[in-house]
């Protein structure tokens, strides 16, 4: 995790610093209606670290998702992400609803 996040801000200040490189922000909202506070949490703690991405907010159980490169973005990375700390906290009898 901890590499992951170094190698993320190595890529947003190359992004920032070489003209080059593509830069198409935009933000993204993960419907988190059937989760607790708690689980959000996490999750946007975890994908803050991914490359290019991070959590800004939580309200109404939505999660809002700033990404630096829109094109190419699948969405389902972060349900994938979703689905491992699910499947932590279940296995460690942590609630995810």
């Amino acid at each position: 995790m901890l590499a992951r996040g170094f190698l993320g801000g190595l890529d947003v200040a190359r992004r920032a610093l070489d003209p080059r490189l593509p830069v198409g922000p935009a933000w993204v909202t993960l419907n988190l209606k059937n989760r607790p506070d708690e689980f959000r949490v996490l999750l946007g703690g975890v994908i803050s670290v991914l490359p290019g991405t991070l959590a800004a907010a939580s309200s109404k159980g939505e999660l809002d998702v700033h990404v630096l490169q829109a094109e190419g973005f699948e969405i389902d990375s972060l349900r994938t992400e979703e689905a491992r700390i699910e499947k932590v906290l279940t296995a460690g009898g942590g609630r995810t609803e």
